[in-house]
């Protein structure tokens, strides 16, 4: 009897193994795998000894004590010493070794558990035990092996500080609840089975992120801190909630959840459905001949929903999808604005979508230069931060697969700075709560981050010389510059060319054909090596409708270039009657000029054709472009013989002169 009992209670290791055996041949690490599974085998060996002197200690009973203190307290922080010792022993763990190692020690410890409680316990205590205590401890101890392996990666205090606590408090707090429950009895264990699912798909969501978490090595080779590491990847998160939020597709999407295509997983799936409908049907017959001492709703959970919650856990492990965090998962930014004061430059402003005690991420346009020490003051909506000092670590304005922008480390936090961390984290959280759950106000929310350098997502570099849109072109897309210059000319009939206007970084352009739907009102060329985002109408409207200061600034715009435009075009009016009135002279001197050419002089008194050159000259200052031009061909027709006699064409010319001075009401004076 003795024998079967402990058979029984340790059906569910070999189980659980090969459900998730899939994960300890990830970078197979046996030996640190059967070291862990050791340490689970001796932890629970000393807490069975040493427990009754413990327990002395410990004068209480009821089942919310005994589930939260006499066990989960003790058992989780047993764990965490052990697990702690493991990372020392073993200092390159990834986070993916450090989440399996701690699942290996949990189910060593079940193992000892289980045979500990057969051998002491009846039958019934035992079928109860075997379908919880595998799993809650292998869940548990991953999620301590989780957040202990971000402390690994860890290098400020604060962060090591924060994955510590949760390494310590969320398993004490699920599995205490857990053992809680159980104890209570009652209604309350039918959610037994449902809650081991749910720390199942936790653990499943950590495990499949943590495919995407660089080791120690890897991070030392790209010369990066975890915490720059983590910056860097939250950015492109941040952009997909903005881009969704406005209704942009993304280019990519990936599901969180995807079906195994295993056919063995599937064929045991089925059957453990199976033998739950079979056993609900039968659990009465078969508690009656296994003679079985069970409290009311133990059987059900025991025949019906633990084979059910098995084929539910088969279908979860294995079904997250590592790329969903990679590609997918969305993440709400809090737009900040930055001033910065580089020594010898003036103060510039940026943003950021994410502040920590370590570091954070600005969007800046060019570069501010690895090594370069800055004074920051963050600015958030009814609050600031005091100045901060901080130092450029990395930088990216070349690589369009990685966000661009710098990363600066904090060096000094003054007195204050975390008081403001703190007020920035409650309005990151309440802004989170009030724009997911729909409260009132809710929309105003957008206005955090709803801006242009935030809603422009496709960044294109342009070299020197391009022309980005020609003018007269229908317009589709609007456009920020976010590093170099750009230059918006017209071109005139002649090919001369109109300079309207240039902008450089931060600047948009290209939005005022979108608002008025028209083709493009010049061409606009890229001055200097350019990267310039450029987004659609969508894009506009949304910032249009949820940001009240962008259209307002924007009608601004539209006007201030209006009335640039029309002071352009009144100066080349100028510039046109100024070139005109020069022309005309140039005519009057090529008059006098052809004129000599055909050998008369105005200083002669006696011409030999008696033509009054200074009457000429008085008409010609007054002529136009096409009367000039004909007055010349006049002369020309001289020079090819059409009049033989000088005093016809002497005469000619005089009548000619004299119906121009008339027509131009021009008094000579002879």
């Amino acid at each position: 009897m003795l024998l079967q009992n402990i058979l029984t209670a340790l059906i569910p290791l070999p189980l659980f193994y090969l459900i998730y055996y899939r994960y300890f041949t990830f970078k197979p690490e046996y030996v640190k795998h059967l070291e862990s599974f050791l340490y689970g085998v001796a932890l629970a060996l000393f807490i069975i000894l040493v427990s009754p002197y413990i327990y002395s200690f410990m004068p209480f009973s009821g089942s919310i004590q005994e589930g939260f203190l006499k066990a989960a307290l003790i058992e989780k922080f047993g764990a965490f010493c052990l697990i702690y010792l493991i990372h020392r022993y073993y200092p390159n763990f990834s986070l993916m070794e450090s989440i399996v190692s701690s699942m290996m020690l949990g189910m060593g410890f079940s193992l000892v558990e289980n045979i500990f409680y057969a051998i002491n316990y009846g039958y019934s205590i035992i079928l109860v035990r075997l379908i919880v205590s595998v799993p809650l401890h292998l869940t548990t101890c991953g999620f301590i092996g989780y957040y202990m392996g971000l402390r690994k990666l860890s290098t400020t205090s604060l962060f090591r500080a924060s994955y510590t606590v949760k390494a310590l408090v969320i398993p004490f707090l699920l599995h205490g609840t857990f053992d809680a429950v159980l104890l209570t009895g009652g209604m309350g264990i039918y959610f037994i089975c449902p809650m081991l699912i749910l720390l199942v798909m936790i653990l499943e969501i950590m495990i499949a992120w943590s495919h995407n978490v660089y080791p120690l090595d890897i991070l030392d080779a790209m010369k990066l801190r975890f915490e720059d590491w983590l910056s860097i990847e939250k950015q492109p998160r941040y952009d997909r909630w903005i881009l969704q939020s406005m209704g942009t597709p993304n280019t990519t999407h990936e599901r969180l959840f995807r079906l195994q295509r295993s056919v063995v997983r599937w064929l045991l799936i089925v059957l453990f459905l199976a033998a739950a409908g079979a056993m609900w049907r039968f659990r009465p017959d078969i508690v009656a001949f296994m003679n079985l001492a069970l409290k009311p709703g133990e059987d059900l959970v025991i025949f019906t929903i633990f084979p059910a919650s098995i084929s539910m856990i088969l279908l979860m492990v294995g079904a997250t999808n590592p790329k969903f965090f990679e590609d997918s998962l969305i993440r709400i930014p809090i737009i900040t604005d930055v001033s910065v004061r580089i020594p010898g430059n003036e103060e510039e402003t940026f943003v950021t979508y994410d502040i920590t005690s370590a570091n954070c991420f600005f969007k800046t346009s060019d570069p501010l230069g690895i090594d370069t020490e800055i004074e920051m003051v963050f600015e958030c909506p009814g609050f600031s931060s005091p100045p901060v000092k901080g130092r450029v670590i990395w930088e990216n304005f070349v690589n369009m697969r990685a966000p661009l922008g710098s990363i600066v480390h904090i060096i000094e936090r003054p007195k204050g700075f975390y008081r403001f961390l703190l007020r920035y984290a409650m309005l990151k959280f309440k802004k989170g709560l009030v724009f997911n759950l729909k409260l009132p106000g809710f929309e105003m929310t957008r206005k955090l981050f709803m801006r242009p350098i935030s809603t422009m997502q496709q960044d294109v570099a342009y070299p020197s010389g391009t022309i980005i849109f020609n003018e007269g072109e229908i317009g589709h897309e609007f456009f920020l510059i976010k590093r170099g210059r750009v230059m918006f000319y017209k071109k005139k009939d002649s090919g001369d060319i109109i300079v309207m206007d240039t902008m450089e970084a931060g600047e948009i352009f290209g939005e005022m054909s979108l608002v008025g739907n028209h083709g493009r009102a010049a061409t606009a060329v890229c001055s200097t090596d350019c990267v310039i985002a450029k987004a659609d109408i969508d894009n506009l409207n949304a910032l249009i409708k949820f940001n009240p200061e962008f259209a307002i600034s924007l009608i601004k715009k539209l006007a201030e270039r209006v009335n640039m435009s029309e002071s352009i075009l009144t100066e080349n009016i100028r510039n046109l009657e100024k070139e005109k009135i020069e022309n005309q002279r140039y005519f009057h001197v090529s008059m006098l000029l052809t004129l000599i050419g055909l050998g008369y002089s105005p200083s002669q008194d006696n011409l030999e054709l008696k033509i009054d050159l200074k009457k000429i000259e008085s008409v010609l200052k007054h002529l136009d472009d096409n009367t000039a031009s004909e007055l010349i061909n006049l002369v020309m027709e001289k020079q090819k013989g059409a009049y033989r006699e000088d005093s016809d064409f002497s005469k000619h010319i005089t009548e000619e002169v004299d119906r121009l001075a008339s027509q131009f009401k021009i008094d000579i004076k002879y």
